[in-house]
């Protein structure tokens, strides 16, 4: 009794260093440790390859990939995500070092741009970073965007308009600053950080897949999730035009600290309203359609497909049946609750062209010690 009353002292005086404002103490007993807390994701493929069923809270995560394969619009909807997780209790943050948000766009993919959002776009990196500080300290954020770490320059370089005295590696060194200062603090506050990153080209030859901001940043991150855009393009008639809408995104988790890293999914995504979808995003409907079926939430038998009391020949009309009696989220609940209890993907459905990933024009070849 002596011994534990003496450690719960010495736990107790080990916190009076948690910094003020803090959401948790900085030393606990392992009993009390809580476990991950999983914000949902806007795509069930995405909840799939997290493993935990959403965006682990409080944690660093980063999007890399060429241009035009989703970054920033993912970036984008999982600021919404995180919103609505809280209820709009508390605000989102966009750190905008590209100096290129769009409103118009944020609120297209379901975003609210208005007193709920902080878009700040700072002069360099360094001031970058001490406001995303004071945003995290301020307990009113409960997510925030850093667009980009490739476009992370120096402050001596935006002041000098030059790069010849610049030490090598200056956006390396910003970043390392920014991540190592940030991952404690996004813990300690449960504010979810996103990063974004663009593909670079390998000085050395070899021709993989490079990313700048060297490996602090690497390191840091709780997930890093590889986009590549799929080759198959999707069009629908507008206004008597053919015109390309969408294309299939595919997912890769590179890094993953809370489950198996390498799981790879991929997902609909559309630029405009269409025929599928009535807006822009995801097609949620279609990730349901195809992680039920793949997790065995819904059963198949040759042509026939169940689930619970809905039972229909076809798979499109078997899923139109549970949306038509208004058991979606109810199916999604399941989904999620699948994707949490750990159950696999059921492989062999994969011959399906519904369920065959999209082809893409990128490399497969990550080595996560050189991306």
């Amino acid at each position: 009794m002596a011994a534990k009353d003496s450690i719960d002292k010495l736990i107790a005086d080990l916190n009076k260093f948690t910094p003020q404002g803090s959401n948790k103490p900085i030393a606990m007993r392992g009993n009390s440790i809580e476990k991950i807390k999983a914000i949902p994701t806007f795509s069930p493929a995405l909840d799939y390859l997290l493993s935990v069923g959403g965006w682990p809270e409080g944690k660093m995560i980063e999007f890399f990939g060429k241009e035009h394969s989703g970054k920033s619009s993912f970036a984008l909807m999982a600021l919404k995500d995180c919103y609505d997780f809280y209820n709009g209790e508390k605000m989102v943050a966009y750190i905008d070092l590209e100096h290129r948000f769009n409103p118009e766009w944020a609120e297209k993919l379901g975003l609210r741009v208005d007193e709920s959002l902080i878009v700040v776009q700072p002069p360099d990196a360094e001031t970058g970073t001490d406001i995303m500080v004071e945003l995290i300290k301020s307990k009113q954020i409960c997510a925030i965007v850093w667009d980009s770490t490739g476009a992370a320059a120096t402050k001596h370089s935006m002041q000098q308009l030059t790069d010849k005295n610049d030490k090598m590696g200056g956006n390396a060194a910003v970043m390392k600053r920014n991540v190592q200062t940030v991952a404690p603090l996004a813990n300690l506050y449960d504010v979810t950080c996103f990063y974004l990153n663009q593909l670079r080209a390998d000085m050395d030859g070899y021709n993989r897949p490079m990313t700048p901001g060297g490996h602090a940043v690497k390191h840091a991150m709780s997930v890093r999730i590889y986009l590549r855009p799929g080759t198959d393009k999707y069009f629908d008639k507008i206004d008597g035009e053919n015109i390309q809408v969408g294309f299939p995104i595919v997912m890769k988790t590179v890094k993953n600290s809370y489950g198996p890293p390498f799981r790879e999914g991929w997902t609909d995504f559309y630029n405009q309203p269409n025929v599928n979808l009535d807006h822009p995003g995801i097609d949620t409907r279609r990730d349901l359609a195809r992680m039920g079926i793949l997790l065995g939430v819904a059963n198949r038998a040759g042509a026939w497909f169940t689930w619970r009391d809905v039972k229909a020949q076809g798979r499109d009309s078997f899923f139109q049946e549970i949306w038509d009696r208004g058991l979606g989220e109810e199916f999604a609940q399941e989904i999620r609750d699948t994707i949490k209890n750990g159950n696999a993907l059921v492989l062999k459905e994969q011959d399906d062209e519904f369920f065959g990933r999209p082809l893409t024009n990128d490399s497969d070849d990550i080595h996560d010690s050189e991306v």
